[in-house]
């Protein structure tokens, strides 16, 4: 359950669930063709919970874990970047949660949360994920039941942040509701 990327010296950078905790793992061979990559670095990364199934999504997972690393050249460039939406310790519905590394995975910030409606124990923000666009802005999208009575009919919302994921705009709902 989880992604990878690449930067720009060509270290492989894994964003994976263990069994009870996400790890960013990284190879630093992975860009010699004749050689199977090795991982030399595995770090335990405090997302703010951990990946939940079932609930929202009867059938499945809440939410996986993804990597993205900066190559935009400036001074961000190979910060590696994890979102995920995750159960926080005392809930059973999840938020949208973000990290940073700018150590080459070695350590990552604390967990800051993305979606930025009040807590509410019964609401879901689901299925997030996020991109780094070629000047370094973050985009991040996730469904949403805020806006629902049931707490179940979704609604697509974004969030972006131009500062390296230090804060992010307000929340904007980009899609109608619907039920999932």
């Amino acid at each position: 359950y989880g992604t990878r990327d690449v930067d720009t010296k060509g270290k492989r950078y894994n964003g994976r669930e263990g069994s009870t905790q996400v790890y960013c793992e990284r190879s630093s061979n992975a860009q010699i063709a004749t050689q199977t990559p090795t991982f030399d670095r595995s770090t335990a990364v405090n997302m703010g919970g951990f990946l939940g199934s079932g609930g929202i999504n009867g059938v499945g997972l809440d939410g996986m874990v993804f990597l993205a690393v900066d190559r935009s050249g400036g001074s961000t460039n190979n910060n590696i970047y994890m979102l995920a939406s995750v159960v926080p310790n005392g809930r059973s519905t999840t938020d949208v949660m973000f990290v940073r590394s700018t150590d080459g995975g070695l350590t990552f910030s604390a967990p800051k949360k993305v979606n930025d409606d009040v807590v509410n124990p019964s609401k879901w923000h689901w299925f997030g994920t996020f991109s780094v666009a070629p000047n370094g802005r973050l985009d991040a999208v996730w469904y949403d039941t805020r806006n629902a009575a049931n707490n179940t009919d979704s609604q697509l919302f974004d969030s972006w942040s131009t500062d390296a994921g230090v804060t992010w705009v307000p929340n904007v709902a980009v899609s109608n509701s619907f039920n999932p």
